[in-house]
């Protein structure tokens, strides 16, 4: 099957997807109660501030899409530099988190790692599979994507009771474990190769 041949690449793909929308999800949730509280910045402004990771990620996303698509190659690299980029966000974070200006760059920083990251990988798992599994898989890949945008918001609220700094620097930790364990055991060729 698929997952014999190919599973633990399409495992650490899965997991860096989860990651990455954990990590956005549970930033975008302490960063919407934190603009009301500390900045009581509402409405349309904050609404603003909150678009620019998600902005950030789409252009990024579609670019590096069109990237690896022309090359061909690239995407463990694409993977590693995306969650480095990320683990490096949210490592600044506790550091700017009390500036209107700095904050909002760093939150772009963010959206940028991950729009390196989500097209290397719906590329290496929807190239892993024939059309009549592709289906199976991607539905899966999908279906753990959004344990990490449930799991994000509560996780990083317990993590605040820590404290601010504690929460960044675990999302900095997790993006920084994902990225390495997804270069060294995600097997580019063999996850790009049709299964015959």
């Amino acid at each position: 099957s698929i997952f014999d041949e190919k599973g633990v690449s399409l495992l650490f793909n899965f997991f860096g997807g989860m990651i990455i929308l954990f990590i956005l999800f549970g930033v975008l949730s302490f960063t919407s109660d934190m603009l009301d509280t500390r900045f009581n910045l509402r409405g349309i402004v904050r609404g603003m501030v909150l678009s620019i990771p998600l902005l950030t990620m789409s252009v990024t996303a579609y670019l590096t899409g069109l990237y690896l698509r022309k090359k061909g190659k690239y995407f463990k690299l694409s993977y590693l530099l995306g969650l480095i980029i990320m683990s490096v966000a949210m490592g600044i974070l506790p550091l700017c988190y009390r500036s209107i200006i700095v904050y909002p760059i760093m939150l772009g920083l963010l959206g940028l790692g991950s729009g390196l990251v989500l097209p290397a990988i719906n590329t290496m798992v929807t190239s892993a599979t024939q059309s009549e599994q592709r289906g199976g898989v991607t539905s899966l890949y999908g279906s753990v994507r959004f344990i990490g945008v449930a799991l994000g918001p509560p996780t990083f609220s317990l993590l605040q009771n820590g404290g601010i700094p504690l929460m960044f620097l675990t999302g900095s930790g997790l993006a920084l474990t994902a990225g390495i364990l997804g270069f060294i055991f995600i097997s580019e060729q063999r996850v790009m190769k049709q299964s015959g």
